[in-house]
């Protein structure tokens, strides 16, 4: 029987729990799986100050394998305990922008030192 799991869940906070923080671009998936799993979860989204960190989840400790399975199959970012700065992926590709662009500049640079060399 499927559970239809909400922000409602409020007593998971006092009961054994662990928090999970999932960033926002995962919410959708990660919330979906937990339904479709019928894991009830406690959402901190509309009291958190910040989510750049990742929307802070308060889930059953009893179900950590499952939900740890789910995280895995389906490319979830997720952190324990502590939110996360920044995808890896999303850090890397910033990266190579950067590197491209800084490459671009450097190579019009050395164009401009050419063509005024050859111009004398």
């Amino acid at each position: 029987m499927e559970q239809t799991p909400s922000d409602t869940d409020l007593d998971l906070k006092h009961k054994d729990h662990y928090t999970l923080y999932v960033l926002l671009k995962d919410k959708t998936v990660f919330e979906s799986a937990l339904r479709k799993n019928g894991i009830l979860w406690y959402s901190d989204f509309n009291n958190q100050v910040s989510i750049d960190g990742g929307i802070r989840y308060f889930l059953p400790e009893v179900a950590m394998h499952q939900i740890d399975r789910t995280i895995i199959e389906n490319g979830i970012v997720a952190n324990k305990e502590t939110p996360l700065t920044t995808e890896y992926k999303d850090r890397k590709k910033t990266m190579k922008i950067y590197l491209t662009v800084a490459v671009a500049v450097l190579v019009l640079l050395l164009l401009m030192v050419l063509i005024e060399y050859l111009s004398h």
